[in-house]
């Protein structure tokens, strides 16, 4: 949290003195690769941000992000008739069962896009990062998601299938795929920061790169196969879980089991103070 404050009093510096940013400094303020610390978003860092993208040329700035023309840039849904859109600014939502022509060239949304009727993303192949959410409730097919490699928020909640989803390599606050039951297309996965809902997943064994989750839902998940490299968690719940033996490596010091009833297992990171050791059936 520091260090974002720090990072933005110096971009706020060089803004007021209209001072060039460094490529990472303009990506850090708009949130291309992560976001900023909760507590700090809701209160000092989020307010700084705001006040500097208030006196920043935002067409400019993501156009150098996207090495494009300031033209490509849009600031409001009118701007994507006008050129070949690369980067779009803001909040959106758009009806519709397919996805609109003017958002086939679509590379970076820096805010929220939400697709309340979509039922084929053909035509997204091109977006690769979603600085807030990206939600589409009816989607049961990743087909056109084969892009993305950084969401802050995923809702897919009928998402049967994740095939298409083989670039995606970070998520932020919460990814939903309740329904989904197979990981596969999810290999390149690395990092969950926040809440993870796999509630339906029988098979987790694509998920071999993944090495953080804040907390995770898997709740008919029988065996921890393609979870034995997770590194860091808060929590893990397992309602069905018969099959453990790959997470005792990973979980061996500074987590315990606290429940395990009716094969209910629930890893939760250890106090610092705390005794408990892991609770092996």
């Amino acid at each position: 949290m520091i260090n974002d404050i720090k990072k933005l009093k110096m971009i706020d510096h060089k803004t007021k003195r209209n001072i060039e940013l460094e490529e990472e400094e303009l990506e850090f303020l708009y949130m291309i690769n992560r976001y900023l610390d909760y507590e700090n978003r809701q209160r000092k860092g989020y307010n700084k941000r705001n006040s500097i993208l208030s006196r920043r040329d935002i067409k400019e700035d993501l156009a150098r992000i996207l090495n494009c023309n300031k033209e490509n840039i849009a600031l409001s849904l009118d701007d994507f008739k006008k050129e070949d859109i690369y980067g779009f600014f803001g909040n959106a939502t758009m009806h519709g069962e397919t996805v609109p022509d003017e958002f086939r060239h679509l590379k970076l949304v820096v805010g929220s896009i939400n697709f309340p009727d979509l039922i084929d993303a053909s035509g997204l192949e091109n977006l690769k990062v979603v600085t807030l959410m990206f939600s589409a409730e009816k989607l049961e097919k990743s087909f056109g998601l084969s892009g993305l490699e950084y969401v802050y928020m995923l809702m897919l909640p009928n998402l049967k299938e994740a095939i298409n989803l083989y670039n995606l390599r970070r998520i932020g606050l919460e990814v939903n795929l309740i329904n989904l039951k197979n990981s596969k297309g999810l290999e390149n996965l690395e990092d969950i920061e926040g809440m993870a809902y796999f509630n339906s997943l029988e098979k987790a064994d694509s998920l071999f790169n993944l090495k953080s989750i804040g907390h995770g839902n898997f709740n008919k998940l029988k065996s921890s196969k393609g979870l034995e490299n997770l590194k860091e968690l808060d929590s893990i719940y397992f309602l069905n879980l018969e099959d453990s033996s790959s997470l005792e490596r990973v979980f061996s010091e500074g987590y315990c089991l606290s429940k395990g009833i009716n094969k209910c297992a629930i890893f939760v990171r250890k106090n610092e103070n705390s005794n408990d050791k892991i609770l092996r059936r």
